[in-house]
């Protein structure tokens, strides 16, 4: 939660605005930017996501996750997602079929 309150407090004094006003701008009360600012209060989704947007940065950068304000970068491919891609290429099925005899489902 500090990364995300200094990230959150330096995001805004970037752009010399009052909490007063980027309340305004993002339709919540000036006291809840204070008190997530000061690590008082944990940031819901949805004002994470109004921070994200007014001030253009991923939500990964306000979060502390990383250091470019553009996020984390999309070229990033783990090995497990390289190879399943590298089979669907191949053109073998990435998904099995299960049977399961209904004798043995339990309803209830």
């Amino acid at each position: 939660m500090e990364a995300t309150s200094t990230r959150m407090l330096n995001l805004r004094l970037s752009i010399n605005i009052t909490q007063a006003r980027l309340a305004k701008e993002l339709g919540i009360s000036q006291s809840a930017i204070n008190r997530y600012e000061h690590k008082k209060a944990a940031v819901p989704d949805n004002v994470l996501l109004k921070y994200s947007d007014f001030f253009d940065v991923s939500a990964d950068y306000i979060l502390g996750r990383c250091d470019d304000p553009r996020g984390k970068r999309y070229d990033y491919q783990p090995e497990y997602l390289t190879n399943k891609l590298a089979t669907l290429a191949s053109g073998a099925s990435l998904w099995r079929c299960v049977s399961i005899p209904v004798h043995r489902l339990t309803i209830g």
